[in-house]
């Protein structure tokens, strides 16, 4: 440490490099100070220059650099160090963050392959309940579970509704079986009664295979007019032979009854009802009539 009183060293006595106080001190302002790194002595030095403003002295303070530089090195490699070793905590931590959050995940995703094949869930999943989370992780897993159950009872009740639907299929080829039989047999009773003359045999059998097939194949909901008159005509037919001078049907339709539609089976339940009630319950004639008229672009 060297106090200066202008140019002249006053403290301490000896000198020490004054080769290098004159470019120093011409560095120095007044009021501020200085600091520099001097290569002196072949050794490193850092140099403080500065002044007292009250009393006008100058001073230089001259301090070995390496220990400094050793120190400050020291403190920096140690620095890093710390940092290394804060970074690698984090990096350790944050893979076990992320490996508990995929691991979650995987399972999720294993669960969707497993189920798409029909196979049980993981056994991991049986003993870890998610409904007791409420991160988006848990709610992946409640979500799926649901999902999961809505999709077994609907196939549950489709594999239901596909028995009932082959049983149905079942019994309804065994109701087209038994018809058929019907059928022939009724044909086979007609082509008799012809054989033998007994033509009201004939018609009442013909008749009645006509109204069999109409109501056993009536799979649409409107039909022509022409074929539910056909019925109608099928049934009379069997009636008047029942009841014989007892029944007097008349029937009254316009020319042209293409173009009408009508519910199947809607006019011939009227007239049997009808026949039900007046035939078979008085010995008076029953008169019946039917008319099909148009009214106001309406048919009735």
């Amino acid at each position: 440490f060297i106090l200066f009183a202008g140019n002249a060293q006053f403290y301490p006595q000896e000198t020490y490099h004054p080769e290098q106080y004159s470019s120093l001190l011409q560095s120095l302002n007044h009021g501020s100070s200085h600091y520099s790194i001097l290569s002196i002595d072949k050794r490193k030095t850092f140099v403080i220059q500065g002044d007292f403003p009250r009393t006008g002295w100058n001073y230089l303070y001259f301090q070995d650099y390496d220990p400094l530089f050793s120190a400050i090195h020291t403190v920096l490699i140690r620095m890093i160090l710390f940092s290394a070793v804060v970074v690698m905590i984090a990096l350790f931590l944050a893979l076990l963050l992320l490996r508990r959050i995929l691991h979650h995940l995987d399972l999720l995703v294993e669960k969707i392959r497993r189920f798409g094949q029909g196979l049980q869930d993981p056994e991991d999943t049986a003993h870890y309940d998610y409904s007791l989370r409420t991160d988006e992780i848990g709610q992946l897993h409640v979500s799926f579970d649901e999902m999961k159950s809505n999709v077994k009872t609907l196939r549950d009740k489709n594999y239901e509704k596909q028995l009932l639907l082959r049983d149905t299929n079942i019994k309804m080829l065994q109701q087209q079986i038994n018809p058929h039989f019907l059928y022939n047999t009724l044909d086979t009773i007609n082509w008799m009664a012809q054989k033998y003359g007994a033509d009201d045999i004939s018609t009442m059998v013909r008749s009645l295979g006509n109204l069999f097939r109409a109501a056993v194949n009536s799979k649409e909901d409107l039909i022509p007019l022409k074929m539910e008159l056909d019925v109608l005509k099928d049934y009379i037919r069997i009636q008047q032979i029942r009841f014989g001078d007892r029944l007097d049907f008349q029937l009254h339709v316009p020319d042209d009854i293409s173009n009408i539609y009508v519910p199947t089976l809607c006019i011939q339940p009227l007239v049997e009802n009808a026949l039900k009630y007046a035939l078979e319950f008085s010995d008076d004639v029953c008169h019946i009539t039917v008319t099909i008229s148009e009214k106001d672009t309406v048919y009735q």
